[in-house]
């Protein structure tokens, strides 16, 4: 968790770049190396960064929670749509 909370301190959010297809969404990070996912639809996407984020930083299944991800009641992830 410290490597997240790190990053969000020293960077402000992990942003990520979304695409859309007929096969659904795929999205990867702009300033973070090595964060993908995709979804067939827009929210299964959302949580399926959730859980990218979560992996790449290591944190167990059991201590992941949403709340990590903010930063003063906000989403710490900015979307652009490429």
């Amino acid at each position: 968790m410290k490597k997240l909370q790190q990053f969000i301190k020293e960077n402000g959010s992990i942003r990520f770049c979304i695409h859309s297809d007929t096969d659904g969404f795929w999205a990867e990070s702009t300033n973070v190396n090595t964060i993908y996912s995709s979804g067939k639809t827009y929210n299964a996407l959302m949580e399926n960064l959730k859980d990218a984020v979560f992996t790449h930083f290591e944190i167990p299944a059991k201590d992941c929670n949403e709340k990590l991800l903010k930063i003063e009641s906000e989403m710490s992830t900015k979307l652009v749509y490429a």
